[in-house]
């Protein structure tokens, strides 16, 4: 074959002979051919005819012979069979081209794709394959001026990094991003190619000229380049983008990890920092992923000492991230993989030595050096950090998160950077030395330092506070100083805004030790943006130094503030304890008339500034302070105490029924209501106003009753003591099965006792718990205390002995860890999510939250996991609940605890929350109840049909049987559909007589008719031939 002399001849040559292997060994197909040119003022646009894209979005994507891919087909196998077809296509490429010639031909191509890219789509396979075929050529058939083109390549790239004329084929098909605006061969390519080549001479100086930053041009100001650069025009199909908005696009997509400062305060950047990471993510490979290896390279042929490192790192001192560690969070770094064993401990030695050569000669044109090693160890640099701060007189410092010294607006000056040098050198590790002798040198060192430099750095250098301390001669305030240092520990998690309960009471104990040094040392951990300002805001209120902005706060209702309030130190005593106690109370209760994210938060807030008001009125936990405040309450608005006289009646309240009523006699006649003369008296506000609140006290107690249930929390002698002493949570207490260690039985306030089944008065003693329906099952008296409440026809409070119950099942016992029972369910979103806030279930968080239930007595947290969420729960309309989980804190790493460990009342209730998401919330809207609801309300029937004397009610599965005069009946316990036998559907219709009668429940009904519905049916039917309705009797007779 005769070979061109031209170059553009040649290329077309070589790229004629790869096309005809692309159908022959790659068997890639071109589907379309033809493109509709789009001629404007500022280029040319190439664009897929519409009719052959329309044509493809029909095709099917996956076909016989392979993937349809932006009008390709391709082999099925094309990503595992690339070497296979690359050395096929250099065997047919021999055949057809004398070898000689081959690698000429390939580097004419290769390196000068102006002269063929702008006919293809880049990066389809097509074009892939070209590319893979020409870098073969290159390294098997090597042409002798292969490191002067590469050499010639690398420089185009490297001194002009901002405008090329080959980003107008990249445009065009809205692939081009800034800096990344070259064809094949790029940068990447370039240094592939560069390492695949052996180290000849000219390899090696080659290598050598780019690791020693012979082509780190510029300096470059950005913005000169981008009114040049090439912008696609409005009113193009699929591109609306105009010039300004595509120039924010370009300038917003340059790596924060190579360029520390925005463009506008940064006009001197050099192709190095430019190129020094990927351009979009750090996965992407810029000079600091192919350095490593190249230094390897030079150093194997002994051209890479100590000098040639510095002079490296000096162009490229972002390569000093990763190479001063060789292992970084349990992996090896990126760097030291890519090496050998020998230059790696060379490397780390270099690093070392020249960090601490750094950090002693400090100046505007070394200080980069410092910023970019992630970890210093040793007292040495510690003590450097003081000289140059004070030699520099940098004044105050602040933390490395705030991101001071990264994107300021203002011009960057180069003290700033001298200051982000001097931070991390006060960051080091290990800096107090073990000998006795060796730590008095260092602190006598440090002393020669001017104090106020010392105390500076004092919040920075965390591991080194200690020694800081003593050399300022501050030895009283280290508790202090060591307490804030574990705040900032805990508090890292930026969505954790609350202080654990013992740091609380060390922190303040620091507080009066550190004596009149503790507000000058929170001044400079405050000036030094240690803490986020949520954290500042905690803190300060502890101190008691924000009370008036806490107060402003409150009426914005901002839940920080809620929280702080907790945290004021006392001035009025325990009456201003019951103050701050009705405000929360009442805070909590307006907060439902907010939707269910704020209400669920502002209860968090609650229960938090609860558990630090507690702390601060010095009560054990806030179960105490709860029973003490109402204590308190109740001697202001006794309902036995509040008597009004309105002209001649006489308005009295009495408890009944868990109700606060109002009782109007006029003169010894007792009114059935209350008459409009007491209505329109100024008085009546008042009484009211009483009422209200004795209500919400009864709110609270119920509450407060239920959760020491549910959690198994326990009852001390006083505190019942106390409790009987308040009529409301005497009268509540008095519904409720206690259990003591020798019995369970109720609560007998007058005698302090509880009476057992068997009418026996067992008096109190030391710790008592409200009886969960597991004691009672534990104990065999689950079915005879059901049966004794409805006896005594006691409504309690709360589901308590009708309480659904859930026990661990033979399969959770083979999953061990995991609870499938409530999983697969398609569910409304936003009903999960008020539901589950409803229920004191936390959101969570993150790019996939997964709900959770916070145990703190028991060190426990409970997870719900649902599929298909993204970032918020209900982001999409319809999630599928999956598995729940338990483990032993929120921020332990994660391992599921075996759910035979849960205690069994924390294991139901959980269960329990699921049962209600996954009945209430069906996307389908269909009826469902768990095994364990069914099981609650059959015995719930069982015992009110029972006690009635109906001996032709029973219960079978999930209906109800009524034998009654007329006809058998079947009652649904979940819908409360009445069947006629044999199957007759009987229609009634519970608005026309079910107002007519009270249907007794033992327990509060809490909203949930339908199972009123089922007990009224039942005994509706039941006594079949008294039924009045003419509706009712007709349809039982035309199905008889």
């Amino acid at each position: 074959m005769e070979i061109p002399t031209l170059l553009q001849e040649r290329v077309a040559l070589f790229e004629q002979e790869i096309s005809s292997l692309l159908a022959d060994v790659w068997q890639i197909e071109q589907r379309i051919k033809s493109y509709q040119r789009f001629y404007t003022q500022q280029g040319i646009y190439e664009l897929l005819l519409a009719g052959e894209m329309a044509t493809l979005k029909e095709e099917i994507i996956s076909t016989n012979g392979g993937h349809t891919i932006f009008g390709w087909i391709i082999p099925q196998d094309f990503e595992h069979s690339l070497q296979t077809l690359v050395q096929r296509s250099l065997e047919q490429l021999a055949t057809r081209i004398p070898v000689h010639k081959l690698g000429s031909l390939a580097a004419d191509m290769y390196f000068n794709p102006m002269l063929w890219q702008s006919s293809y789509i880049l990066n389809v396979p097509e074009y892939q394959a070209i590319v893979e075929i020409l870098t073969a050529c290159l390294i098997k058939f090597t042409p002798p001026d292969i490191c002067d083109r590469l050499a010639n390549r690398l420089t185009q790239i490297l001194a002009n990094p901002f405008y090329t004329n080959e980003v107008e084929i990249k445009q065009r098909q809205s692939i081009c991003c800034v800096p990344d605006l070259y064809l094949t061969p790029t940068l990447e390519g370039c240094l592939t190619l560069l390492l695949e080549l052996p180290p000849s001479l000219q390899n090696l100086h080659l290598v050598e000229q780019l690791v020693l930053g012979k082509w780190d041009f510029g300096p470059f100001d950005p913005s000169d380049y981008f009114g040049k650069m090439y912008y696609i025009p409005q009113n193009i199909l699929g591109y609306g983008l105009d010039a300004q908005s595509q120039q924010q696009q370009w300038r917003s997509q340059f790596d924060v990890y190579a360029y520390p400062y925005d463009f506008d305060s940064c006009k001197s950047i050099r192709a190095y920092q430019i190129y020094g990471r990927g351009f979009y993510s750090q996965s992407d490979k810029g000079l600091c992923y192919y350095f490593p290896r190249l230094m390897n390279r030079l150093y194997e042929h002994r051209r890479f000492s100590y000098t040639e490192f510095c002079q490296a790192v000096q162009h490229l001192p972002l390569i000093l991230r990763d190479a001063c560690e060789l292992m970084a969070d349990g992996f090896v770094t990126p760097f030291h993989t890519q090496v050998s064993d020998e230059f790696s401990r060379i490397i780390l030695e270099y690093c070392d030595k020249l960090a601490r050569e750094t950090a002693q000669n400090l100046s505007k044109q070394n200080y980069h050096i410092l910023t970019q090693i992630k970890k210093f160890q040793g007292s040495y640099y510690l003590l450097e950090a003081a000289r140059q701060h004070s030699f520099y007189q940098l004044g105050k410092l602040v933390c490395s998160h705030a991101h001071k010294y990264f994107r300021s607006t203002n011009k960057v000056k180069w003290q700033d950077r001298i200051t982000k040098a001097v931070v991390n050198l006060a960051q080091a590790t290990d800096t107090e030395p073990e000998s006795p002798s060796d730590r008095q040198a260092l602190i006598a060192q440090l002393q020669t330092v001017p104090s106020i430099s010392l105390k500076y750095l004092l919040p920075i250098a965390q591991n080194s506070q200690n020694v800081l301390c003593v050399a300022l001669g501050w030895d009283e305030a280290l508790p202090l100083i060591t307490t804030l240092k574990i705040i900032k520990q805990n508090t890292a998690d930026t969505f954790k805004v609350e202080l654990d309960l013992k740091i609380v009471a060390a922190l303040r104990s620091a507080f009066v030790q550190a004596g009149n040094l503790r507000e000058e040392i929170w001044k400079l951990w405050r000036e030094a943006k240690v803490f986020d300002k949520n954290t500042v805001f905690l803190i300060e209120a502890i101190a008691g130094w924000n009370r008036t902005e806490i107060e402003q706060s409150l009426a914005k209702r901002k839940q920080i503030a809620v929280k702080a309030y907790g945290l004021l130190p006392l001035e009025r005593g325990q009456e201003e304890v019951l103050e701050r106690y009705l405000f929360l109370q009442q805070f909590l209760k307006e907060s439902k008339k907010f939707g269910a994210e704020k209400q669920a938060n502002e209860q968090t807030a609650v229960q938090h500034a609860l558990a630090y008001l507690a702390q601060v009125a010095g009560y054990p936990n806030v179960q105490r302070l709860e029973s003490m405040m109402e204590a308190r309450f109740n001697q202001k608005i006794a309902p036995e105490t509040c008597h009004w006289s309105v002209g001649e009646y006489q308005v009295t309240l009495a408890l009944s029924q868990a109700d606060v009523q109002l009782i109007v006699h006029r003169g010894d006649r007792l009114l059935k209501s209350v008459p409009g003369v007491v209505r329109q008296n100024p008085t009546y506000t008042e009484i009211k106003a009483t009422v209200q609140q004795l209500r919400n006290q009864m709110t609270r107690f119920r509450r407060h009753f239920e959760e020491i249930m549910a959690t198994g929390q326990s009852l001390s002698y006083e505190e019942l003591s106390v409790l009987s002493q308040i009529p409301i949570a005497r009268d509540i207490l008095n519904q409720l099965v206690l259990l003591t260690e020798q019995s369970c039985g109720l609560f007998i306030a007058d005698a302090l006792a509880i009476q057992n089944l068997d009418g026996k008065l067992i008096p109190l003693q030391n710790q008592t718990y409200i009886a969960h329906p597991y004691h009672l099952f534990h104990k065999g008296e689950l079915a005879a205390w059901q049966q004794e409440i409805v006896h005594q026809r006691l409504v309690q409070p709360f589901k308590q002995v009708f309480r659904e119950l859930y026990l661990l099942t033979p399969a959770e016992q083979e999953t061990y860890n995991y609870s499938y029972r409530f999983a697969g369910h398609k569910l409304e979103s936003r009903v999960v999510v008020r539901l589950l806030q409803s229920r004191g279930w936390q959101l969570g968080y993150g790019e996939y939250p997964i709900p959770f239930k916070v145990f703190p007595e028991l060190d426990l947290v409970a997870y719900f996991e649902f599929q298909d969420v993204s970032y918020y729960l209900s982001a999409f309309a319809e999630i599928t609940s999956d598995r729940i989980y338990f483990q032993a804190n929120q921020f332990i790493d994660g391992t599921a605890l075996p759910l035979i460990d849960i205690p069994p009342i924390v294991f139901s209730e959980v269960m329990r929350d699921a049962d209600l998401v996954v009945s209430v919330a069906q996307r389908e809207k269909e009826v469902r109840l768990s095994p364990e609801t069914y099981q609650q309300r059959g015995d719930l029937i069982q015992r009110l049909v029972a006690d009635l004397g109906l001996a032709n009610v029973t219960v079978a599965g999930h209906f109800a049987q009524v034998q009654g005069k007329l006809a058998c009946y079947q009652v649904h316990l979940a819908s409360a559909a009445i069947h006629i036998e044999p199957g007759h559907h009987l229609c009634v219709v519970p608005d026309r007589w079910g107002k007519q009668q009270r249907i007794f429940l033992p327990f509060t009904d809490s909203g949930n008719s339908k199972i009123s519905e089922v007990v009224s049916k039942i005994l509706l039917l039941a006594n079949d031939d008294k039924i009045k309705d003419k509706s009712i009797v007709h349809q039982i007779q035309m199905r008889l």
